[in-house]
């Protein structure tokens, strides 16, 4: 309940930022600061990293009120963004120890679709291509994307989530009206 009526109350400030959020195809940076402040990154986030350990259906009754803000766009940047939190969680310690020891905060995009290639390299796995867009990555310190790894003598890939820091990407802008792609 507490959790619902800290973004019952953002819902004024996400409604005069709606047309903004329109306008540049991506929620304002103010907004996720706020997400942050009011603690509803950390929904789903383990409480051995300082999150509440809600389920999914408390993360859904909030990205609900802030829905209610006009701003269909900025609930659902926080459903995804608190929900890749839940997700993590789930990778090995070590990931989540050099996501969540650096930055409690720190917001996770995921680009699931494996359109690049993933290859078993030494120390890990090396990936390179284009992936799909991404909801929140622009506001994200940290993505995880989808890649096939294809092994020596299988039949069949493994699909795995690659947690990458952002900084490590190059991120390429389509213009909507054009087609035509800038870096």
């Amino acid at each position: 309940e507490e959790l619902v009526a800290r973004a019952r109350a953002l819902a004024p400030k996400l409604r005069e930022r709606a047309v903004q959020a329109e306008r540049d195809r991506n929620i304002p940076l103010e907004s996720v600061q706020e997400y942050i402040a009011a603690g509803l990154l950390r929904t789903i986030m383990p409480k051995r990293w300082g999150g509440y350990e809600h389920d999914h259906e408390v993360a859904f009754d909030i990205a609900i009120e802030l829905g209610k803000s006009t701003c269909g766009s900025s609930a659902w940047c926080l459903n995804y963004l608190s929900d890749h939190a839940g997700i993590l969680a789930h990778f090995p310690e070590e990931a989540q120890h050099d996501v969540w020891s650096r930055d409690r905060d720190a917001c996770i995009a995921t680009s699931a679709a494996p359109t690049g290639k993933a290859e078993v390299a030494p120390g890990g796995y090396r990936l390179n291509g284009k992936w799909s867009w991404c909801s929140g990555v622009r506001h994200s310190q940290w993505i995880m994307i989808g890649g096939l790894v294809f092994r020596p003598g299988e039949d069949h890939p493994d699909m795995r989530l690659h947690l990458v820091p952002t900084a490590d990407l190059k991120r390429i802008r389509r213009d909507l009206q054009s087609g035509q792609t800038a870096s």
